[in-house]
């Protein structure tokens, strides 16, 4: 069979469709050259991996003949990775909204030779249904209009243009926002919040992790008890693998039980980090035993070895969605031991008729806690001996494709897990991974890249591909000490800022500043399942305030919050990721620690006093270690203290929030009364 131009791409979602009879192109000036020459417009199909949906149109409308001569007699197609063109993504999924249209993937746009959007939609059947035209009759129609009525597609073009340039721009502002506005803004999320399941009211339910930050981190005893009600809901559920480990990306319905399917690098590395604080908070087992199975989830099945973490595991296999994870009634009956089929059919929701289409989605939604040890330990054995059953069924397809985004929120959650729980050995495994990711990804001449797969490199990074690995960076210097993983974040963060920055928008765009002319740069601070990337800037830029005694990184990051304070005043669950950067910036901790030197007896005692103060805290805070062979930055606030310091013959941690810092502590009673102070 012949294969088209998207063979050779670094996608494994683009050479997904590589046999389709489409003559896809992929995204870049081939297609748009060839749109030109032909004189006709593009159709642009963008999706991922994952997507179920996108799967189901492939099946049946790109991989059908008949459909695709349509396609290749009128248009010049092109498929683009959403994960690997976010920038792509967002752009035509704005103008889709600007349309007054619902989201989602496929996201199936139709662009005039220059790029202009015409009209769009998601799915489209390949017969009408769902009050839906057929794929087919919506080829030929936007075929038509090109022919006998282009100038009115053209002027749609024009007017949506001249739209997404104005909201890329939008929101400038010369305010500022109440220092108490995260709190607030956290008190009004808790009445949008389930209080029986957790999650926002009703369904589908997405974890969306920066609101559970919001609430976290500005919020007061009620809104914390809201992220640990849904957290327990999430890890009882059914978007919760019992077998194998991982969360799945979102729950259809509105009690956690049905999920999609697909598992997601970002939503496991996100969720990781909010069980990390849940369980400084509460000791509770349930937290910590899913956190060490994510744990080793995301190392048995997504990590390429020496190289970095895959995206995704996708929603199907054998071309049904979930079929490799739920069960028939007989085979759960056949494989648990008889001895402990009614206490793990009662734990696990199992009925003859079944919670799912007549399946069986394992889940402990039932209770919110685990059992005695023995029950548990005899569950355990029958969980062994179920996955060992499940794993010799076909797997669904992984995306192998690295991102530097992803994998840096996964760095990051590794490294305080690794801190929390006091393991070196997960904390030198993460090191590895990350100086893997860094020979993989950077480039000498493009910087920090986008994606890897199978030893090529796509484009350089978007903001937020560098924001979180910067990010990275900073949790290894924080956990390890090292200076080199500082060197480098520092190193990124000047590309973020030579090419990314605007000036004249005192903001970053989210690809490198006019890298495609088909777009014009983006610049928001709004979240979708990811933290936006300003806000992760902000909080990288405080932690290297913080340890680096420079105060222009403190002032640039005071700048971004009040750029976009219009916006975030204006729509502050949109932007709950700005806000808890707001928080941490103003009012969030940070901790000093002093070693008058590098003996084993002086780190174990440095160790206890560390995780005595992040217990307190229930987080992990940017952390400066301190030698008596090093001095304090300039500007530090325990500047003043600092002969005091280097006197010491024993470790001590001071605890800073804003421009205060406390006296030293030297044993954990002391840290535990300095947090409950300055807290």
């Amino acid at each position: 069979m012949t294969k088209n131009r998207l063979a050779n791409e670094t996608s494994p979602y683009l050479r997904q469709h590589a046999d389709n009879p489409v003559h896809w192109y992929p995204w870049g000036e081939e297609a748009f050259e060839a749109a030109r020459r032909l004189d006709r417009p593009i159709f642009l199909s963008i999706g991922y991996a994952a997507c179920h949906w996108c799967h189901v149109m492939a099946h049946e409308s790109f991989e059908d003949p008949e459909t695709a001569a349509v396609m290749n007699e009128h248009f010049v197609n092109v498929k683009v990775d959403r994960e690997e063109r976010p920038d792509v993504d967002r752009y035509y999924m704005k103008a889709l909204h600007l349309m007054g249209l619902q989201g989602g993937w496929p996201l199936s746009m139709f662009l005039a030779p220059d790029g202009r959007p015409l009209w769009g939609g998601t799915y489209f059947p390949p017969k009408p249904r769902f009050g839906r035209p057929s794929f087919r009759q919506v080829l030929e129609e936007v075929a038509r209009l090109w022919r006998e009525d282009r100038d009115k597609l053209l002027n749609n073009a024009e007017a949506l243009t001249n739209a997404l340039k104005q909201r890329a721009t939008e929101g400038r502002s010369q305010r500022q926002l109440p220092q108490d506005f995260p709190a607030r803004a956290a008190y009004a999320l808790a009445d949008l919040y389930d209080h029986d399941h957790g999650g926002l009211q009703g369904a589908p339910k997405f974890p969306q992790v920066p609101l559970l930050d919001l609430l976290w981190r500005a919020g007061r005893s009620h809104e914390r008890a809201l992220v640990l009600l849904t957290l327990r809901h999430i890890c009882q559920g059914g978007i919760y693998d019992h077998l194998d480990g991982g969360f799945a990306r979102y729950s259809t319905d509105s009690i956690w039980l049905v999920p999609h399917f697909e598992k997601m690098l970002y939503d496991n590395a996100l969720l990781t980090d909010m069980l990390v604080r849940a369980w400084l908070d509460t000791g509770d087992e349930l937290f910590r035993q899913r956190i060490e199975e994510t744990v080793s989830f995301v190392f048995r099945r997504l990590l390429i070895p020496g190289v970095g973490f895959a995206s995704s595991l996708d929603a199907d296999s054998e071309g049904e969605e979930g079929r490799h994870y739920v069960w028939s009634y007989t085979d759960l009956k056949k494989a648990v031991s008889e001895e402990n089929r009614d206490l793990f059919f009662r734990t696990y929701g199992v009925t003859r008729s079944g919670n799912w289409e007549g399946r069986i989605i394992l889940n402990r939604l039932n209770a919110m806690s685990l059992l005695e040890e023995e029950q548990e330990e005899r569950l355990a054995a029958e969980r062994r001996r179920l996955l060992e059953r499940r794993n010799q069924r076909p797997f669904p397809a992984r995306d192998d494709k690295v991102l530097a985004s992803w994998n840096g929120l996964m760095i990051s959650a590794l490294v305080h897990v690794a801190s929390v729980f006091d393991d070196p050995d997960l904390l030198n495994r993460t090191q590895d991974i990350m100086t893997a990711l860094i020979d993989h990804l950077q480039d000498d001449d493009l910087g920090l890249c986008q994606a890897w797969n199978e030893r090529r490199l796509t484009f350089p990074a978007t903001a937020d591909g560098l924001a979180a690995m910067i990010r990275a960076a900073l949790a290894l210097h924080s956990a390890t000490g090292k200076s080199d993983w500082l060197i480098r974040a520092l190193s990124w963060q000047e590309d973020l800022d030579r090419y990314h920055f605007v000036p004249e928008e005192n903001a970053y765009a989210f690809a490198r500043r006019g890298a495609d002319p088909h777009m014009a740069d983006q610049i928001f601070a709004e979240d979708d399942a990811l933290p936006n990337y300003h806000a992760l800037i902000i909080e990288n830029l405080a932690h290297l305030a913080f340890v680096t005694g420079k105060a222009e990184y403190r002032t640039r990051a005071l700048a971004l919050l009040e750029r976009f304070a219009h916006e975030t005043a204006q729509n502050p669950l949109s932007h709950a990721a700005l806000l808890s950067a707001m928080h941490a910036l103003l009012n969030g901790s940070r901790i000093t620690l002093f070693l008058p030197d590098d003996s084993r007896e002086t780190r174990q005692k440095a160790n206890t006093l560390l995780s005595a103060a992040l217990s307190a805290l229930t987080e992990c805070p940017p952390i400066l270690r301190l030698s008596p062979q090093k001095t304090l930055p300039e500007h530090h606030p325990a500047e003043s203290m600092l002969s005091s310091l280097t006197d010491r013959k024993t470790p001590a941690l001071l605890l800073c929030r804003g421009e205060t810092c406390s006296i030293p502590a030297e044993t954990p009673e002391q840290v535990n009364d300095i947090c409950a102070m300055l807290t």
